[in-house]
């Protein structure tokens, strides 16, 4: 009875060594396929360079008032020879007459966008200042005598001679297609 027991047992273990193969070289297959599919992708889908204060022409081209408020626009040209994105908000600092930062603007409630800036294109950003004075003052600090301005998503600043109110503090939106800020 052992004798016939034998070729039972051989052949269960070969179907179960030729299955445990089997398994192993779809899943390499699938594999495969999988990291193909990763490389294709991966090479289709170009990313833009982010739009940085070595491209940019930073700018503003004065201030403009509305029921106590001033508004300046500040402007971003793609100076460069490619396309570039900006997107959310830039950073903006009042600063005094020798260059020192007196305060640093806050954000609107406006929800960014990301815009793509082709050679020579511009986008912008409103900065706003108060001349209504606060509270119980009578009057206000002297004006902001410049913008110190870092391009959104990037670390070198600008500095820009622009009178602007310092009675409230300043705001800053994100930025935005085009060059008046809105």
């Amino acid at each position: 009875m052992t004798k016939r027991l034998l070729p039972v047992l051989i052949f269960g273990v070969a179907l179960t060594i030729a299955a445990c193969g089997s398994s192993s070289s779809s899943s390499t297959s699938t594999t495969a396929k999988a990291t193909t599919t990763t490389q294709a992708t991966t090479t289709t889908v170009a990313k833009l360079a982010t739009c940085t204060t070595k491209n940019l022409a930073i700018s503003t081209p004065g201030s403009q008032g509305a029921a106590g408020s001033v508004y300046v626009p500040v402007v971003f040209q793609n100076i460069g020879t490619t396309t570039c994105t900006l997107g959310g908000f830039p950073g903006v600092a009042g600063t005094s007459a020798s260059g020192g930062q007196q305060t640093q603007a806050t954000r609107t409630s406006a929800n960014p966008t990301t815009i793509t800036l082709t050679p020579n294109a511009f986008a912008s950003s409103m900065v706003k200042g108060s001349d209504v004075p606060s509270g119980s003052a009578t009057s206000c600090p002297p004006n902001y005598a410049g913008l110190l301005v870092t391009p959104p998503n990037d670390t070198q600043s600008q500095a820009l001679t622009v009178s602007i109110p310092s009675c409230a503090g300043l705001t800053v939106s994100p930025v935005v297609a085009g060059s008046n800020g809105q």
